[in-house]
């Protein structure tokens, strides 16, 4: 879990991570601080970073690391011995062991300031492009068939006198 206050200490956003990156809109310019309240299981809660959203309208970003927690490796303590070691019978196939699953990696946590301007989509002023081209086709094409049945003056007759 993730939280984001200003200077003032108000809270501006607060969320607990996923694989994605977390996205804050509109953020006003200004000094800030990300602190993780509480961290995955097998990972440290990381130290809190202080940052400055700038004026600069684009995309800005902070990334939080968590590090693992130092486990110790168990040690046998009292482990018994047997007083004698069983001997494996004929004819018997050992099981396989299964294989642990190497553990999973925990994504950290990833602020993005988001872009503004132009989302306008390609596609739509293709179509646009597109209906136009069609329109004007439509236009010449009307417009050489009109001068192919317009009646003919005196003066463009090609007869021979």
């Amino acid at each position: 879990e993730l939280v984001i206050k200003d200077k003032d200490g108000t809270e501006i956003d607060r969320w607990i991570s996923t694989n994605g990156p977390h996205y804050v809109e509109k953020m006003p310019a200004g000094d800030y601080t990300l602190t993780e309240i509480t961290a995955p299981n097998g990972y440290k809660v990381a130290e809190s970073i202080d940052f400055t959203v700038l004026p600069t309208g684009e995309i800005q970003t902070v990334v939080m690391k968590d590090a693992r927690e130092d486990t110790p490796t168990p040690t046998p303590d009292n482990t018994p011995t047997p007083d004698h070691t069983p001997q494996p019978t004929p004819n018997t196939t050992p099981a396989p062991t299964p294989v642990p699953a190497a553990p999973t990696a925990t994504p950290t946590p990833l602020l993005t300031i988001p872009k503004t301007g132009d989302n306008s989509s390609l596609g739509l002023l293709l179509a646009i492009a597109g209906i136009s081209l069609a329109g004007l086709a439509v236009l010449v094409h009307k417009s050489a068939r009109r001068k192919d049945i317009a009646p003919r003056d005196d003066d463009d007759e090609d007869t021979e006198d």
